[in-house]
């Protein structure tokens, strides 16, 4: 496991200090960390998650004969361009949204495949619900607009600095959270709401899978692939517009047994289909191909 984010303690020093070369230098420095790690261990497997700074010269000089460098790709459209300038450069591309797998494969692209997300399943263990509705993520107009007609609830945000300018400030609890932060919300919460990205879309986002394998009650915004991933209305429940939302948030928060059984629901089907383990063994699958 190398984080190549931010490297070693040399290297993050590096990147602050121009007169010692810099960013430049620290680059140089990370690329060689990685080559020295590929050639001490000798892996079957290279998985890169995301690899936004990775250069196609470095992917080149790891890449070898006998073993696979693999980029499991996070971000939807917002991050278009980077893929398209990316992908090539791996032995095989994996992305959540078949949306992006088909217009990637329309261009040309022949390694790529679909790979969802998956859940780090947590202990189920109950809560005191403290928390009507909560909503975990980053600052967008859009997001704004949708948890705007939910000020009537007990509506609860965490995210990024934006949301304090925003006008739902007074329902702000915190800013960025750690992940076990995130999880102690998640079960804390009688309803825990998921907006993706607005862009053109069909794969589900990664909180999908952290509400329900922490055995949180997941309200989502209606997404293609969600069919098959969850049963819609019996594991998770599903919005598709403001009205709806307004209407199944009170709908839920008044029908305490419904939602746990949900809830419940929800946590078995991550627990026995999403986990890593199974994501894993996938991938693996994808690659045997």
């Amino acid at each position: 496991m190398f984080d190549y984010r931010k490297g070693d303690m040399p290297i993050r020093i590096l990147r602050f200090l121009p007169i010692f070369g810099g960013f430049s230098k620290a680059k140089n420095r990370l690329n060689e960390k990685i080559f020295n790690i590929n050639n001490q261990f000798r892996p079957d497997i290279i998985l890169t998650v995301k690899g936004e700074s990775l250069d196609e010269q470095l992917i080149k000089k790891i890449k070898g004969k006998n073993n696979k460098i693999i980029n499991w790709f996070p971000d939807p459209m917002n991050l278009w361009d980077l893929m398209v300038k990316i992908a090539p450069y791996y032995d095989f591309f994996l992305h959540f949204d078949p949306y992006i797998v088909r217009k990637l494969e329309k261009i040309g692209y022949r390694n790529v495949k679909y790979l969802p997300f998956a859940s780090d399943i947590q202990e189920k263990v109950d809560f005191k619900k403290e928390y009507d509705i909560s909503f975990v993520g980053t600052y967008s107009k859009y997001r704004e607009k949708l948890l705007s007609a939910l000020t009537e609830f007990n509506l609860n945000i965490w995210g990024d600095p934006r949301w304090f300018k925003s006008s739902l400030k007074p329902f702000i609890r915190g800013g960025r959270i750690h992940q076990n932060k995130m999880k102690s919300i998640i079960k804390k919460s009688k309803i825990n709401l998921n907006i993706h990205y607005n862009a053109p879309r069909e794969g589900a986002n990664l909180r999908t899978f952290e509400v329900t394998g922490s055995g949180g009650f997941l309200l989502s915004d209606y997404l293609k692939d969600l069919d098959k991933l969850f049963k819609i209305g019996d594991e998770m429940t599903c919005y598709k517009a403001v009205k709806d939302l307004q209407s199944k948030a009170s709908f839920y928060l008044k029908n305490e047994e419904l939602r746990e059984k949900i809830a419940q629901k929800g946590y078995k089907r991550a627990k026995n289909y999403h986990n890593y383990k199974k994501r894993t063994k996938q991938l693996l699958e994808l690659i045997n191909e």
